[in-house]
């Protein structure tokens, strides 16, 4: 059986604000710094408009890191409609801090994007996909 659903915000499409959001545990800072830059040729690529750039370096375990408060500042004040990453574990291994990412993300009819996975699918494999789905549908 094939549902359809109705998004809860388009996804951006060209000339559209992202805040560029990078992390990793890997003690190199180059790690980091490769993974930045190759978010911001994907949003090149894809003709967003970068709002900001943070980053952080370290476990994805917390929700107050300094980097990911800063992007999800930019949602909150408007002046990021989405936040671009690598794929979600990038904000955190840990299924109850990616929640409260993404609930906020929604909160602020944001999204996140990823670049190198499929979001529908992680969100499936970590119990996620239907919580969001009727969450949308709430608001």
């Amino acid at each position: 059986m094939v549902r359809s659903r109705k998004a809860a915000v388009d996804i951006p499409s060209s000339g559209q604000s992202v805040w560029v959001y990078s992390r990793s545990s890997d003690p190199r800072p180059r790690v980091l710094f490769e993974q930045t830059q190759e978010l911001l040729r994907e949003a090149q690529n894809r003709a967003y408009l970068v709002a900001g750039v943070s980053r952080d370096m370290g476990s994805g375990r917390s929700f107050g890191r300094v980097g990911l408060q800063k992007a999800l500042q930019a949602v909150r004040d408007g002046s990021a409609r989405a936040m671009l990453v690598m794929d979600s574990d990038r904000l955190s291994f840990q299924t109850p801090v990616l929640k409260k990412v993404l609930e906020c993300l929604q909160d602020y009819g944001a999204v996140l994007i990823t670049a190198t996975s499929d979001l529908r699918y992680e969100l499936y494999r970590k119990g996620l996909e239907e919580y969001f789905y009727r969450r949308a549908a709430r608001k």
